[in-house]
């Protein structure tokens, strides 16, 4: 075969592969523009094809890392100990209820008066901007000396930490959570659900919590280039003091990086010029 031959079919074969794809995406109108192509643009766009469509499952895979849990019976929670109940590690006074919740049936009670943590490993380490937060209910009766909040690490590596007291005091720092200082304040801190969460990117020396809507800047934290997990957090400013909170809709999740939401929104189009 001559070499004009073999250049017709290899771009004849190509034409079927695109008629196939315009079929299937129904944009007929569009093969017309692509018979007047020339042959090396018709391989960039076979090569094209693929590229936004792995581009679009790299960055979903990035968009999933997250882990949320409510703490549910769907979920497969059970009434009782946190400890050993889906990849938890808690001590025993964390513990599953039911009948009162900020969203659905059930949620986290602490009742005690020591320092204890409660944590659950997320997917993998995050290496990027990561965000932990959970809703949390203090009783009326909580001593003001006992604080409950977040606390992140990097392994046995403390990270970034906020804590509330029934007081309405929001605490901030890098070592033990009940050692933070004084960040700021806010009202009406007992008998209601308040939202806390903290967000911090491995590398760096600051991170900013936001506690009912006020945003807090904590800074010289630990510098740790990954976060392996975010904890539940009750202990003591000082001396030993109980009380009772509730925590519920956990979560813990990297957020994409503008690279990954870029590679995002090219797989988006590609699928969007598919089902026209």
């Amino acid at each position: 075969m001559s070499t004009l031959g073999r250049i017709y079919l290899a771009r004849s074969r190509r034409l079927r592969i695109l008629l196939d794809w315009f079929g299937e995406w129904g944009i007929a109108e569009d093969i017309a523009a692509i018979m007047r192509c020339p042959d090396d643009l018709l391989g960039r766009l076979f090569v094209m094809k693929r590229f936004l469509l792995s581009s679009f499952c790299l960055a979903m895979a990035s968009v999933s890392m997250a882990l949320t849990v409510g703490f549910e019976t769907a979920e497969g929670f059970s009434v009782g100990t946190l400890d050993g109940q889906q990849g938890w590690n808690a001590s025993t006074k964390y513990n599953v209820v039911s009948g009162f919740a900020h969203s659905g049936n059930q949620s986290v009670k602490w009742d005690g008066d020591t320092t204890s943590n409660a944590w659950v490993d997320p997917p993998a380490p995050f290496t990027q901007e990561t965000i932990l937060s959970v809703w949390v209910f203090l009783e009326a009766n909580t001593s003001a000396n006992r604080v409950y909040g977040l606390q992140m690490w990097n392994g046995f590596n403390t990270g970034p930490n906020v804590t509330i007291n029934s007081n309405g005091e929001v605490r901030g720092g890098t070592a033990n959570a009940g050692s933070g200082s004084v960040i700021g304040n806010f009202a009406n801190a007992t008998n209601r659900w308040v939202f806390m969460s903290l967000t911090y990117t491995p590398g760096t020396t600051n991170a900013t919590a936001n506690v009912d809507g006020n945003i807090f800047n904590i800074a010289g934290v630990n510098s740790n280039n990954q976060i392996t997990d975010g904890d539940l957090f009750s202990g003591e400013i000082s001396g030993l003091t109980s009380g009772v909170a509730y925590f519920d809709d956990y979560s813990i999740e990297a957020v994409p990086e503008p690279a990954t939401l870029a590679l995002l929104g090219l797989g988006a189009l590609a699928l969007r010029r598919r089902k026209k």
